[in-house]
C-alpha cells in the first residue's frame, strides 16, 4: 500500500485528537475499496510521530482560531541634519532639517496565511508624510490583544507610538507583549541575538531577504522601488519573526495567557492551549507554597496549577528568607 496517499489525512485526523486505531477506523470509512493490513495502525504511528511538528502546530492553530496575536514590524527613515562632525557630535535643533518617519510596515495573524502590508505612495515619499500609514497599523494594533515584535520593547513598538502620537491618532485598546529579543537574552547566549542569525544559522530555517548597501539611502532619494523592495523585506521578516517565535516559544516566561483569549478549555496549555500535558518531575514552588507544575505535550512549555498543594493551616508559620 502506497501511505504517502493518506499522508494529509492522517496528519489533520491526529490533530483532531484521534487514536491510531480510530484513524484506521475513519480511513476505512473513507476508502471502502482500500484494504488495509495488519500493520496498518504501526504505519498510522509512524506517520504521525514523523509529522508530530506538523500536527503540534495544526492543534495550535485550531486552539488559537478565536486569539487576536498580531505578528508585526516596521521600517524606518531617519532624520537629516546638518552636522560639522561624523563622531561624537551634538547636534543643534536648528540643524535638523527632517525627523525620521515610517517607510512601511507588515503584520500578520499568528498562523495566518496572509501577510499584510501597508507603504507610502510615491507622492508620500516624495513629502516625507507617513500619516496614512500610521493609522492603517494602528486600526490593526486597536484590534489586537498580544503583540510579537523583535526587539519591539524598545524599537517598534516606542516607534509607531510616537508616529500615534504626532498624527493625533490616539493611544490603541490595551494589548500584550511578546518581545522574542528579549527573551532570547534572557535565557539563551546564541552567538548573535539578530532576528536573521537567530532563523538562519541557529534554527537553520529560512531567513531574512539579502538588502544591498544603500538601500535606505535610495528611499530617502525618492526612489520607489526601493521602497517596494523594503516593503518585500519587511513582509519576509514577519514572516521569519512567525517561526522563530513557535520554535523558542515554550522558553518564552512569562507568557501571556492565551487561555484567556480563547473559547476553549481554561485548563489547557497558556501557550498553546493544548490539553496535553504531563506532569513534570519536580513541583513548582514559591516561598511559601508548591504547585503542581506540567509540560505541554504540543508547545512544550512549563506551567502551574493555581491550587497550592499546600494547605493553609501547614504554612501559617512558615518563616521565610529576606530579599535583600
Amino acid at each position: 500500500m502506497n501511505w504517502e496517499t493518506h499522508h494529509s489525512a492522517i496528519i489533520k485526523l491526529s490533530a483532531k485528537g484521534l487514536s491510531s486505531a480510530e484513524i484506521l477506523k475513519e480511513l476505512k470509512k473513507d476508502n471502502p475499496k482500500t484494504i488495509f493490513s495488519t500493520s496498518s495502525e504501526r504505519n498510522i504511528r509512524k506517520i504521525v510521530s514523523k509529522n508530530q511538528n506538523i500536527i503540534n502546530q495544526l492543534i495550535s492553530e485550531k486552539n488559537m482560531e478565536n486569539c487576536k496575536v498580531l505578528v508585526f514590524d516596521i521600517e524606518t527613515y531617519p532624520f537629516l541634519a546638518y552636522s560639522f562632525n561624523k563622531w561624537k557630535t551634538n547636534i543643534n535643533d536648528d540643524f535638523i532639517v527632517h525627523d525620521w518617519g515610517m517607510l512601511c510596515w507588515s503584520a500578520k495573524w499568528l498562523f495566518s496565511d496572509e501577510v499584510m502590508s501597508d507603504k507610502m505612495t510615491e507622492e508620500e515619499l516624495n513629502n516625507l508624510d507617513d500619516s496614512r500609514i500610521s493609522r492603517s497599523i494602528w486600526e490593526l494594533i486597536n484590534e489586537a490583544e498580544v503583540l510579537i515584535a523583535h526587539n519591539g520593547v524598545k524599537f517598534d513598538i516606542k516607534k509607531v507610538n510616537t508616529r500615534f502620537l504626532e498624527h493625533g491618532i490616539g493611544r490603541p485598546s490595551p494589548y500584550q507583549v511578546i518581545d522574542t529579543l528579549i527573551h532570547v537574552r534572557k535565557r539563551f547566549s546564541i552567538t548573535s541575538n539578530r532576528l536573521d542569525y537567530i532563523a538562519k544559522n541557529f534554527f537553520g530555517i529560512e531567513g531574512k531577504l539579502k538588502t544591498e548597501q544603500g538601500l535606505w539611502r535610495r528611499c530617502m532619494d525618492k526612489d520607489y522601488e526601493a521602497l517596494e523592495f523594503m516593503d518585500e523585506y519587511c513582509q519576509q521578516d514577519v514572516k521569519v519573526l512567525e517561526d522563530v517565535y513557535l520554535l523558542m516559544r515554550a522558553w518564552i516566561s512569562p507568557h501571556p495567557n492565551l487561555a484567556l483569549l480563547s473559547i476553549t478549555d481554561s485548563e489547557g496549555c497558556p501557550v498553546c492551549l493544548s490539553d496535553k500535558r504531563e506532569y513534570t518531575n519536580t513541583t513548582y514552588n514559591t516561598y511559601v507554597n508548591r504547585y503542581e507544575a506540567h509540560r505541554c505535550l504540543n508547545c512544550g512549555h512549563i506551567y502551574r496549577s493555581r491550587t497550592s498543594l499546600t494547605p493553609l493551616r501547614d504554612n501559617k508559620g512558615m518563616k521565610v528568607s529576606t530579599p535583600n
